[in-house]
């Protein structure tokens, strides 16, 4: 999740102008081999945007998350 400025196409279709700050999400998911199985990426309006994350899990499996440090 990353903000990013509209292009002039998404401007466009997102009815903003060009530049504005728009919420750029994107990701990936991996089967139980580890291979992706489905990439998605969208364009939201920053004005407009709400992120609601519910995670379930089957298995006990810890979960880290680590942030790309400054730089």
């Amino acid at each position: 999740l990353r903000a990013v400025p509209a292009s002039g196409a998404d401007a466009e279709l997102l009815a903003v102008a060009p530049g504005t700050a728009m919420m750029e999400l994107e990701g990936v998911v991996y089967d139980e081999q580890n291979h992706p199985c489905r990439y998605t990426r969208g364009i939201y309006r920053g004005d407009l945007f709400r992120l609601d994350v519910r995670n379930t899990r089957s298995s006990p499996t810890v979960l880290t998350v680590a942030s790309p440090g400054p730089g």
